[in-house]
């Protein structure tokens, strides 16, 4: 079918709603009547195409165009998670998260998605904020997402939850030194025996962990293996000799 052109209406809107910086009501119309009345587009429509220009990593087409969705559909969550991941991903990390950890309620989220927006919060020690989201939902199974998880329920006091959690990171696949780190100083307490094992293995995996070095020595020291805590110690001093 042979799309009409655009009223000229339209485009004097447009040039109107520029001029006020796009933004406001007049943007608004002017959006609205390009894209709806115009192009008879929908949310529905519009969000696969923004999902389409994340998934082909077109992130600055899509920062504009998420804008757009979100002018025009305020109340659409999926429209600003999209828009917040893709802002992590040009590298605006922390207004990013914001906007997608604020617009997740109890909708069905994406779990790459999700950790990403986590894990921004978790690195800028955010730890009661990462917990929260997790106060309500499952944290699923994504090593990643576990490890934040736990990660950030030691770091609030929570040990017996974050060994729990951090167990699950461990076997879900995350396997380097800062979640065996976290995982020994979650154990200290309960089991001071596998405490040591996996301090021992974060030292194993990352040599230059001096904090995995340091905790191993106190759980060594307090549950009277004193000398092989120093010998751990002494071993990485030889080894820079």
């Amino acid at each position: 079918m042979k799309r009409t052109k655009m009223p000229y209406f339209i485009l004097f809107a447009g040039l109107m709603a520029l001029s006020v910086f796009k933004s406001g009501d007049m943007y608004r119309f002017y959006l609205k009547s390009y894209h709806i009345d115009y192009r008879h587009e929908t949310l529905a429509s519009m969000l696969k195409k923004a999902r389409v220009l994340l998934k082909n990593g077109e992130h600055e087409k899509l920062e504009g165009y998420s804008r757009k969705i979100i002018v025009l559909f305020p109340e659409s969550r999926e429209a600003k998670r999209i828009s917040g991941t893709n802002m992590i991903r040009l590298g605006k990390k922390r207004a990013g998260a914001d906007l997608y950890l604020l617009s997740v309620e109890r909708d069905a989220l994406d779990p790459a998605e999700l950790e990403e927006a986590v894990g921004v919060y978790f690195e800028e020690g955010l730890y009661i904020d990462v917990a929260a989201v997790f106060r309500d939902r499952d944290p699923g199974k994504r090593p990643g997402t576990l490890f934040y998880y736990g990660a950030s329920l030691y770091e609030k006091g929570k040990t017996a939850q974050a060994a729990d959690v951090l167990g699950r990171a461990v076997a879900a696949g995350r396997n380097d030194s800062r979640a065996y780190y976290y995982l020994g100083l979650s154990q200290a307490k309960s089991s001071p025996a596998n405490a040591a094992a996996s301090l021992k293995k974060a030292v194993e995996l990352d040599p230059e962990n001096s904090d995995a070095r340091k905790a191993l020595y106190e759980v060594e020291r307090k549950s009277g293996k004193i000398l092989k805590g120093k010998s751990i110690v002494k071993k990485k001093t030889d080894t820079k000799k």
